[in-house]
């Protein structure tokens, strides 16, 4: 499957470079000239839609106008900016609501509400909040299929700045009908707190997008300035990555050139995915108010401006991603009460798997060499789940001293191990020496989590049932054996001898520790996660350039991290032990790594390399 995808990207990439590449000269000059954007850019910018009506493929020069006002006087119903977002090329979007519930809301209504909250209910009007869901609602509900919106509230007594709550306990709402239906019935109840802080409720988006694979419009609807800049536009420019357009609406009386201000004031990002609406303003003076609302808000759609090229790639790259996507775990088992310990956590599938596993209830050890990257994803596990349960301790693979203290302190402080899963690893490095003297690769790969398993098996079978899960790749079948005398020498150094034969290493560890364990009730399986757009190829010529890249044509780390969990956490796998997974499914290894005396002579060889008692 690796050379597959390596053949597929080629063709991909060389396909998009020739119907991109004929393109004439004024429409590169276009391109080039235009201040702040790039030529991947997926959405129009709004700040130059009255500038640009001739040349733009937006919504403005798509139906046109003698001018900007006159354009969206053209708009009188909903039903015409619907039917307008349909003729600029989407076909479907899934919907998410964000709702602010900071105390604020009591006094911003005073020039723009009559004096009353925000979050007044009356019989006989409709608050801005309510207005909103309506119009947005109404727009673009017939772009969602299944008809399900997930929608959120943010900023009471409850969630604070730290997190957000569910209208519904499914997660999700049936239409914007029961949005506003459940708004109803819980906006009274509630109590207002504060601050504001998009972030957590950005990530939940993120989260959503990841699992359905969709694009989806998020809609904050708010009635203030952002309070926790930095997280909030932390949490903007991660969503970039994804295909999310944030739309944040400002209700109530403002002032909001500062919202306006931090608009502008964004860093880069992969496409300008935030638009910011001031809705009294637009309410209180357009001809067609609630069309205009709805126009302004919805203007940065994807721009289809080259249908030809955009489809047939986009086509080829979603069938390709999703073949590339692979299995998914589907089991929804709990983790409560159990513990969980991940090599190399602090990035990539080991994170991702963190996040899952946490979610689930489990407490989850981030076994990380780096303190201050482990420190930065422990905050995002724990932000991301609103788990307690999370810890950082220090482990250096590299290092068979660290290995025996993070032993030692893990035998010493925490009363069982469920689940270890052997994650980290280091891919195709030059020529590097572990500070025991090991080559770099089968040292960190091999050899650490070797000591590492032995040293923590005995509070493991005492944990029993448990699971020893071991990342290996499919790279372990570019190797026929081990032999280490091949690799030791920096003179005969292979980088991809080195890696597979780490990886294979990995293998045969597993197969002949699920061998020496049986009757024990632990269970001892690896697996392949598959070709995964993470940090791991950093040491491949190009990485950096190409890194971009990569998540159109490799698995996602949340992709990647699925045959992790599936190991994890599968039930029906609770006596299944000594094989080897990809794509969450049962496949066969490599003869190399079939071969129990082979695995039994790496055992004895590795157990006299760490120094390990027998």
């Amino acid at each position: 499957m690796e050379v597959i995808s390596v053949i597929i990207f080629c063709v991909i990439v060389f396909f998009i470079w020739c119907c991109c590449g004929g393109s004439s000269s004024s429409s590169a000059s276009s391109s080039a000239s235009s201040s702040g954007s790039s030529q991947n850019k997926l959405y129009p910018d709004l700040s130059q839609m009255k500038a640009k009506k001739s040349n733009s493929n937006s919504l403005f020069s798509f139906f046109g106008g003698s001018s900007y006002s006159s354009f969206v006087d053209r708009f009188t119903s909903l039903e015409d900016v619907t039917t307008a977002i349909r003729k600029a090329g989407v076909e479907g979007c899934g919907l998410i609501f964000g709702i602010d519930y900071t105390a604020s809301n009591a006094v911003q209504g005073q020039r723009s509400f009559g004096g009353q909250s925000l979050h007044s209910i009356g019989q006989r009007f409709l608050n801005p909040y309510q207005q909103v869901i309506c119009i947005l609602g109404e727009t673009l509900e017939s772009f969602d299929d299944d008809g399900k919106i997930p929608a959120f509230g943010f900023g009471d007594a409850s969630t604070r700045d730290r997190a957000v709550f569910p209208f519904r306990a499914e997660g999700y709402c049936y239409g914007f009908h029961d949005v506003l239906e459940m708004y109803n019935q819980i906006t009274p109840n509630i109590r207002l707190s504060g601050g504001t802080n998009f972030a957590p409720l950005i990530n939940k988006a993120i989260d959503i997008v990841k699992r359905e694979r969709t694009y989806h419009i998020l809609v904050i609807v708010a009635d203030g300035q952002v309070t926790n800049e930095r997280e909030t536009v932390n949490a903007i420019v991660e969503a970039s990555n994804w295909p999310i357009s944030i739309v944040m609406v400002g209700v109530g009386d403002g002032p909001w050139d500062i919202m306006e201000d931090f608009d502008d004031r964004l860093p880069r990002r992969n496409f300008d995915n935030f638009q910011f609406v001031d809705f009294h303003k637009i309410m209180t003076t357009a001809r067609n108010p609630q069309a205009a609302f709805a126009l302004q808000a919805l203007m940065e759609i994807p721009d289809h401006h080259n249908p030809v090229v955009i489809t047939i790639s986009a086509i080829t790259v979603a069938v390709f991603r999703r073949w590339k996507a692979g299995g998914r775990c589907l089991s929804k088992a709990r983790l409560d009460g159990k513990t969980v310990i991940i090599t190399g956590a602090n990035t990539g599938i080991g994170k991702e798997t963190a996040v899952d596993l946490a979610n689930r209830g489990a407490r989850v050890i981030l076994a990380c060499r780096d303190k201050s990257r482990g420190e930065n994803a422990l905050a995002d596990v724990i932000k991301r789940t609103g788990s307690k349960q999370v810890v950082l301790k220090s482990l250096d693979l590299a290092s068979l001293e660290s290995v025996r203290k993070f032993a030692q302190d893990i035998n010493k402080t925490e009363s069982r191990i469920d689940i270890l899963l052997n994650n980290a690893g280091v891919m195709m490095c030059p020529y590097m020496k572990t500070s025991d003297g090991f080559e770099m690769q089968f040292g960190t790969n091999h050899l650490g989590h070797f000591l590492l398993t032995n040293l923590l098996l005995e509070k493991i079978k005492r944990s029993a049932p448990a699971r020893i899960i071991n990342v290996s790749s499919l790279a372990h079948t570019f190797t026929t054996k081990i032999d280490y005398d091949k690799i030791k020498d920096e003179k005969s150094y292979s980088r991809i001898e080195a890696y597979a034969q780490s990886k294979l290493a990995n293998i045969l560890f597993s197969r002949e520790l699920s061998r020496r364990l049986q009757g024990t009730g632990v269970t001892v399986n690896s697996l392949h996660p598959g070709s995964v757009a993470t940090e791991l190829g950093r040491y491949f010529p190009g990485f950096t350039i190409l890194y971009p890249t990569l998540s159109l044509f490799f698995k996602s780390p949340w992709e990647g991290a699925q045959t992790n969990i599936h190991c994890a956490v599968e039930e029906s796998l609770e006596n299944v032990t000594g094989k080897y997974f990809s794509d969450c499914a049962v496949v066969q290894e490599s003869k190399a790594a079939r071969d129990d005396e082979a695995a039994n002579s790496l055992w004895e060889m590795s157990a006299k390399m760490v120094g390990l008692q027998q």
